[in-house]
């Protein structure tokens, strides 16, 4: 088969999955439609891992031999919704950013599978076809749960895919996933920095609901080329990566229960030999990337980041980026000395229990004022760093929309309301 006949059927298959969970609330994700059988959500935790496993450098990785791969504890699983649909989502841009980097000449080439040296056509083919078999899994559960509820599915799938593409760094090549809006642009654009635990499956997320509110959404994956971090699990980047942070890794792996300890290793380990000199340069170098796209408005793109993100992007304004906007959560702002060059409009939210990041608050105010450069700081009472993230349980829902809604005021005010501006005077 071609790449392009894959995709077209791996989406379709999409669609399906989507259409059906739709329908679902979240006790029904929960039961068994059949006495004995998985969960919807088991199901759905079970088809994102295996299509993560087998995706992830499709090429040159063994994917049976993910350390991370559990078929008994998938099918087992009790997950949230937020935290299955973030793994779906990392499972789709797993194989929309591989078959983005494939050739239809690339067809014949080997990879391995266990003991097994199959082509990349013959890997694609049956990969689909097990998908195909699981996504059926999960139309024939939910009509079971739902029962005369049950709606019929549409042909249009419910949200434009995310697209997928290399481009080029000072550094070697960057991932990025892009979120369309819908019309033919120019758009607006908001540059996304990523957790430090990577692009996640709630980040992901979210540049969908950035597009559906209007705006060309762009996350580079600056872990693009790291690729012990490929092999780790999202799951488990999220439960040890705080180890890695603590004056002893060593000890606290030891303390944890001994299954765990080996994923735990894995992740200390990478976290503490990643080469992080790129990063900046790869976040600057997508910002001008954006700025030459045809179906983007160059003078109104804003980023926004999260944590680590949020600190890439206050060094992208702090150095004078041509940013609309910008706007930092909860992560490391520019010293005072750093931001003499700053000229967006900032906006900041922080975690109420955060002292070291929110000391730096008053003083760039005060200096940023002088200057009349707006910057407006919220401090979030009761909340921890990445409350926004639904998929961790820190999560504060209610200061999460806070958030939110401020963000979408601040860049209608300063990103497209200018967008409008510009186009009554043209």
């Amino acid at each position: 088969m071609s790449l392009n006949a894959f995709r077209l059927e791996f989406e379709r298959h999409v669609a399906i999955v989507e259409q059906a969970l739709e329908q679902l609330d979240d006790a029904q994700l929960l039961q068994a439609p059949y006495p004995g059988g998985s969960t919807v959500t088991a199901l759905l935790t079970h088809i994102s891992s295996f299509l993560t496993a087998r995706f992830a450098d499709l090429r040159f990785v063994d994917s049976n031999q993910r350390p991370w791969r559990n078929h008994a504890s998938d099918l087992a699983s009790i997950k949230s919704r937020a935290i299955v649909r973030a793994e779906w989502e990392v499972a789709l841009a797993t194989v929309r950013s591989e078959l983005a980097g494939l050739l239809d000449s690339d067809l014949n080439a080997k990879i391995r599978l266990g003991a097994q040296q199959i082509t990349v056509d013959e890997g694609l083919s049956r990969f689909g076809t097990h998908f195909a078999y699981h996504a059926g899994q999960v139309v024939l559960s939910a009509r079971a749960l739902l029962t005369t509820r049950w709606k019929s599915l549409q042909s249009q799938p419910l949200r434009r895919p995310l697209e997928h593409v290399q481009i080029a760094g000072p550094f070697g090549p960057i991932g990025v996933a892009l979120a369309l809006p819908k019309g033919p642009g120019p758009h607006p654009t908001v540059l996304i920095g990523q957790e430090g635990l990577g692009v996640t499956g709630h980040l992901l997320g979210l540049a969908h609901r950035f597009a559906a509110a209007g705006y060309l959404a762009v996350i580079p994956d600056l872990y693009s080329r790291d690729l012990a971090r490929r092999n780790l699990h999202e799951s488990e980047v999220q439960a040890h990566l705080p180890l890695a942070r603590q004056a002893d890794p060593a000890a606290a792996i030891a303390a944890l229960p001994q299954d765990q300890q080996a994923a735990a290793k894995r992740v200390v380990s990478w976290f503490k030999t990643r080469e992080t000199v790129s990063y900046q340069s790869d976040f600057a170098a997508t910002l001008n990337w954006i700025l030459h796209r045809e179906d983007v408005q160059p003078e109104h793109v804003a980023a926004i980041g999260f944590s680590f993100g949020g600190g890439l992007v206050s060094q992208l304004a702090a150095v004078g980026a041509p940013l609309a906007a910008a706007v930092v959560v909860y992560g490391t702002l520019p010293t005072v000395e750093q931001s003499a060059a700053l000229r967006s409009p900032l906006l900041g939210h922080f975690a109420g229990t955060d002292p070291v990041i929110n000391a730096a608050i008053p003083a760039l105010q005060a200096a940023l004022s002088a200057r009349n450069v707006e910057f407006s700081a919220t401090i979030h009472p009761g909340t921890k760093h990445g409350f926004f993230n639904d998929t961790r349980s820190i999560y504060d829902p209610a200061a999460a929309e806070r958030v939110w809604n401020s963000t979408l005021t601040f860049l209608a005010s300063h990103v497209q309301a200018r967008s409008a501006q510009q186009r009554a005077a043209g």
